[in-house]
Protein backbone atom coordinates (compact mmCIF):
# COMPACT_ATOMS: atom_id res chain seq x y z
CA UNK A 1 0.00 0.00 0.00
CA UNK A 2 2.22 2.76 -1.67
CA UNK A 3 -0.42 5.15 -2.51
CA UNK A 4 -1.37 8.15 -0.48
CA UNK A 5 -4.31 10.55 -1.08
CA UNK A 6 -4.71 13.82 0.35
CA UNK A 7 -8.28 14.48 1.09
CA UNK A 8 -9.08 18.20 1.82
CA UNK A 9 -12.35 18.62 3.98
CA UNK A 10 -14.24 21.21 3.41
CA UNK A 11 -17.24 23.29 5.13
CA UNK A 12 -19.06 20.63 7.36
CA UNK A 13 -20.07 18.03 4.71
CA UNK A 14 -17.63 18.61 1.41
CA UNK A 15 -14.49 16.11 1.04
CA UNK A 16 -12.48 16.49 -2.41
CA UNK A 17 -9.52 14.12 -3.40
CA UNK A 18 -8.14 15.52 -6.80
CA UNK A 19 -11.13 15.70 -9.10
CA UNK A 20 -13.64 13.33 -7.33
CA UNK A 21 -15.66 15.71 -4.79
CA UNK A 22 -18.92 14.41 -2.79
CA UNK A 23 -20.79 17.22 -0.68
CA UNK A 24 -24.04 16.82 0.76
CA UNK A 25 -26.30 13.73 1.92
CA UNK A 26 -26.20 11.58 5.01
CA UNK A 27 -23.08 9.77 7.03
CA UNK A 28 -20.50 12.45 6.56
CA UNK A 29 -18.18 12.93 3.37
CA UNK A 30 -15.40 10.96 3.70
CA UNK A 31 -16.62 7.16 3.64
CA UNK A 32 -18.50 8.77 0.67
CA UNK A 33 -16.12 9.48 -1.21
CA UNK A 34 -13.64 6.41 0.28
CA UNK A 35 -16.35 4.75 -1.18
CA UNK A 36 -16.48 6.74 -5.12
CA UNK A 37 -12.51 6.13 -4.87
CA UNK A 38 -12.97 2.35 -4.72
CA UNK A 39 -15.88 2.77 -7.32
CA UNK A 40 -13.20 4.42 -9.43
CA UNK A 41 -10.56 2.04 -8.97
CA UNK A 42 -8.31 4.13 -7.37
CA UNK A 43 -5.52 2.06 -6.23
CA UNK A 44 -5.41 1.04 -2.51
CA UNK A 45 -3.59 3.28 -0.49
CA UNK A 46 -3.81 5.43 2.91
CA UNK A 47 -5.71 8.79 3.37
CA UNK A 48 -4.56 11.98 4.65
CA UNK A 49 -7.58 14.03 5.48
CA UNK A 50 -6.79 17.67 6.06
CA UNK A 51 -8.68 21.05 6.73
CA UNK A 52 -7.01 24.42 6.09
CA UNK A 53 -3.74 22.15 5.31
CA UNK A 54 -4.24 20.30 8.90
CA UNK A 55 -4.32 16.98 9.72
CA UNK A 56 -7.67 16.15 11.26
CA UNK A 57 -6.81 12.46 12.44
CA UNK A 58 -3.63 11.39 14.25
CA UNK A 59 -3.30 8.57 11.83
CA UNK A 60 -3.96 8.30 8.37
CA UNK A 61 -6.10 5.01 7.43
CA UNK A 62 -6.66 3.06 4.35
CA UNK A 63 -9.37 3.90 1.89
CA UNK A 64 -10.89 0.57 2.31
CA UNK A 65 -10.96 1.58 6.08
CA UNK A 66 -13.35 4.65 5.09
CA UNK A 67 -14.95 3.48 3.01
CA UNK A 68 -16.70 0.76 6.02
CA UNK A 69 -17.33 3.86 7.67
CA UNK A 70 -20.00 6.15 8.43
CA UNK A 71 -20.90 9.31 10.27
CA UNK A 72 -23.98 9.23 12.71
CA UNK A 73 -24.84 12.76 13.93
CA UNK A 74 -26.83 12.22 16.90
CA UNK A 75 -29.74 15.02 18.13
CA UNK A 76 -27.31 16.00 21.05
CA UNK A 77 -23.38 15.24 21.53
CA UNK A 78 -20.77 14.98 18.70
CA UNK A 79 -20.81 12.99 15.80
CA UNK A 80 -19.41 8.98 15.82
CA UNK A 81 -18.08 6.90 13.26
CA UNK A 82 -19.63 4.06 12.57
CA UNK A 83 -19.81 1.09 9.97
CA UNK A 84 -21.16 1.60 6.93
CA UNK A 85 -24.24 -0.32 5.75
CA UNK A 86 -25.86 0.42 2.44
CA UNK A 87 -29.66 0.93 2.43
CA UNK A 88 -31.20 -1.79 0.90
CA UNK A 89 -33.67 0.07 -1.28
CA UNK A 90 -31.20 1.56 -3.04
CA UNK A 91 -28.87 -1.75 -3.70
CA UNK A 92 -29.00 -3.33 -6.97
CA UNK A 93 -30.79 -6.53 -7.04
CA UNK A 94 -29.36 -9.37 -8.21
CA UNK A 95 -31.58 -12.64 -9.41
Amino acid sequence: MDMSYTVELIGTDEARCGTIRISGGKGGPIGRLAREMQKQGLEPGLMDIRRDGVPVFARNMSVEWWAGKSTSEPNAGSAKLVRYAPDPRFSEVVI
